[in-house]
């Protein structure tokens, strides 16, 4: 039987080739970016800078969100008189609200989420969906309220299109290039 002794070199060697490639972790414990991720560009291993306040939207949208959910869930009665004060007592009139409100939970689990992601197309998709529910709720409301309506539905229509606004400039503020620092080396990105 012969046994083969390896040689420190070979080692060293391969050491080295994962060191260059970005495989594995580093001395601390991090896993670097992969290089080859970054020549084929793979935009999840590039470093992009997330748009002041992005996140404290996505919070405050999942507490709004919570919100209702909780209040069309208990009171389906009051939420339904504060936009719709002329409207009667109507017992399916509850379950749409409840389940509306059952929705509500669902978008403010999502917007949650969205705070603690990292990922640049998550955000992306998650502004842009946000956007468009803000536009469909806003049509529904002036399509199909604009004679029933109190002044908080019409303060409701104005804060859903603000609501709208910001979330095409995150949109916008997350479409934009990376910054490369070019003082340390052509490699670290900011």
């Amino acid at each position: 039987m012969e046994m083969r002794k390896q040689s420190t070199g070979d080692l060293l060697s391969r050491l080295k080739t994962r060191k260059v490639l970005g495989v594995g972790e580093d001395e601390e414990g991090q896993i670097p970016r992969s290089k080859i991720g970054q020549i084929l560009g793979n935009d999840e291993s590039v470093g992009y800078t997330v748009p002041a306040y992005l996140r404290e939207w996505e919070m405050l949208l999942a507490v709004v969100y919570g919100i209702f959910a909780v209040w069309g869930m208990i009171l389906p009665d009051s939420l339904l008189y504060m936009f719709l004060p002329s409207s009667s007592d109507c017992y399916m009139c509850h379950i749409v609200i409840r389940v509306c409100a059952a929705s509500l939970v669902f978008k403010s689990i999502i917007s949650y989420e969205l705070c603690n992601t990292t990922s640049k197309r998550l955000m992306k998709v998650g502004l842009m969906a946000q956007a468009i529910y803000f536009a469909i709720v806003s049509a529904v409301l002036v399509y199909f309220g604009i004679s029933f309506l109190s002044w908080i539905g019409y303060v409701l229509i104005l804060v859903l299109t603000a609501s709208i606004a910001v979330c095409l400039h995150f949109q916008m503020g997350l479409s934009g290039r990376p910054k490369i620092n070019m003082k340390n080396n052509a490699d670290t990105v900011q």
